[in-house]
């Protein structure tokens, strides 16, 4: 339960990373790097605070995880658009409320783990759940060498 995974998971890291600050500036963006990013016109999607599987909290703690990253996206820079990715992915990790959250809080899309291509449909009846592939599910590599034309 989330009441004490966050103890537990502290624990861990004391014990086997003592140096958090310096493992989370390896494989984090800085907000510097981020703003960078904005600037260079890449678009940032919104995550949330902590990670969690939306769909087992309440209304109000969803809303909570999903503003307070959205303010954080804000702090770092403008975007021209409004977008969200939920953690894990998948239909079980959201639910109504959650779509709802992300409407009533000017989130233009966002992408749920559904390994197949946008239609028209999508964009007209459930823009707060578009599909998108879990990058997971392709061996590492295996979309630079499309892009490059190494793979037929």
């Amino acid at each position: 339960s989330y009441e004490h995974c966050e103890g537990f998971i502290d624990k861990l890291m004391k014990k086997f990373f003592p140096d958090e600050e310096k493992l989370l500036s390896e494989f984090y963006l800085s907000k510097n790097e981020i703003k960078e990013m904005c600037e260079a016109g890449m678009m940032i999607g919104s995550h949330t605070l902590n990670h969690l599987v939306l769909s087992k909290l309440s209304s109000q703690e969803q809303e909570k995880e999903i503003v307070a990253y959205f303010n954080f996206i804000k702090s770092v820079g403008e975007l021209d658009l409004r977008t969200f990715c939920y953690p894990y992915g998948g239909f079980h990790t959201f639910n109504h409320e959650t779509e709802c959250i992300l409407e009533q809080n000017n989130c233009d899309f966002a992408f749920n783990v559904e390994a197949r291509d946008i239609d028209c449909h999508d964009l007209s009846d459930r823009k707060q759940a578009l599909p998108r592939s879990d990058c997971n599910m392709f061996p590492f590599g295996a979309c630079y060498n499309i892009a490059a034309g190494n793979i037929g």
